[in-house]
């Protein structure tokens, strides 16, 4: 499995592979287990990652003869219950990297698929690609933080509709509701994402995480609650060596040179 996932490294942008193009980059334990560990050999010096998925699609998810297996041989535990385990430790970890992360959606990304791509904060998507719910005509819920972002992006109403009808959300509306930030021609995808995450690497670390942090607590939150949260996030980053290369740099006209320094 570990073949099926390959972590390279381009011009200081990483890309995380996932090699199934037989399977359509469908998903189970021992392959995400494997994005997992590729994933912690990241490299120091990368300025972003990129995730990708070799073939026709992006991410179908979750992988359905595996499944029909589990179920029929009374393996929940150790086949599906292990890959939930998966999936949502390699969403959180991809949240918690200090560099930016760009999703290149080449074809489809159905179920996790799509959770896997919006724990990403940026997407370039085919002008083919459709992100397809996929849960209920399963009798599942949501997981991989699917409901989170499709639930932000197209709102309650819309998003439980598309859940309920299995909606094919095509490559223009996620342009319109946000969850692509580029159309790409199809077969492109790869070098639009490259080029997007060069455009983005270096960012500060601190101020990464941090804006991430807020960006998810926001609709939890009171405008007031908000502004304290906001308040208790920015004052540390004032003393930190980034605050002051990014003033200069802005001053100087120049690419900052973020270093993730702690405060002075």
């Amino acid at each position: 499995m570990a073949t099926d996932v390959d972590l390279t490294v381009e011009d200081g942008i990483a890309w995380l592979t996932m090699r199934r193009p037989e399977t359509r980059n469908a998903v189970e334990a021992e392959f995400m287990e494997a994005a997992i560990d590729t994933l912690d050999k990241l490299p120091d010096g990368v300025g972003a990652l990129v995730l990708a998925g070799e073939g026709p699609a992006f991410c179908v998810g979750v992988d359905l003869h595996m499944t029909r297996d589990a179920i029929s041989n009374g393996q929940i535990e150790e086949k599906l219950l292990r890959l939930l385990s998966a999936m949502h430790t390699i969403t959180r970890k991809l949240r918690a990297l200090p560099v930016p992360t760009v999703a290149a959606v080449e074809g489809a990304a159905a179920g996790a698929g799509v959770g896997l791509a919006c724990a990403c904060d940026l997407r370039v998507v085919g002008a083919s690609t459709a992100f397809v719910p996929g849960f209920q005509a399963l009798g599942l819920s949501p997981d991989s933080g699917t409901s989170f972002h499709l639930s932000r992006a197209l709102g309650s109403p819309v998003a439980i509709a598309a859940f309920l009808r299995n909606r094919r959300i095509t490559a223009d509306e996620l342009l319109a509701r946000g969850l692509a930030d580029e159309v790409a021609p199809d077969g492109q995808v790869w070098a639009a994402a490259q080029r997007l995450a060069a455009e983005v690497a270096g960012a500060s670390p601190a101020a990464l995480l941090a804006t991430r942090r807020l960006m998810d607590a926001a609709s939890t939150h009171s405008f007031d609650e908000h502004l304290d949260a906001e308040e208790a996030s920015i004052r540390p980053l004032l003393t930190t060596a980034d605050v002051a290369e990014g003033v200069a740099a802005f001053l100087e006209r120049r690419r900052p040179n973020f270093q993730g320094a702690a405060a002075r």
